[in-house]
């Protein structure tokens, strides 16, 4: 999925995942990708639905990335 992104998007990514870890606030985050908090969030905004678009293509649902199903037996 990361792959279908644009290096921007990546970053966001990026912070934004550091950011859920409590390893940065969003100021410190916007800061880091040179942006405001408010363009920061929006940023957030438009990746969210990028990452969606992403994982339609894919074939997948987010549940995919962290509860792959069993392989039958």
């Amino acid at each position: 999925m990361l792959a279908l992104l644009e290096p921007e998007e990546r970053a966001v990514f990026e912070v934004w995942i550091r950011q859920r870890a409590r390893a940065v606030d969003a100021a410190e985050a916007a800061r880091q990708l040179g942006l405001t908090v408010p363009t920061y969030e929006a940023a957030k905004k438009r990746l969210r639905r990028r990452c969606k678009a992403a994982l339609e293509q894919l074939d997948l649902t987010p549940a995919d990335l962290f509860d792959p199903p069993s392989e039958a037996k």
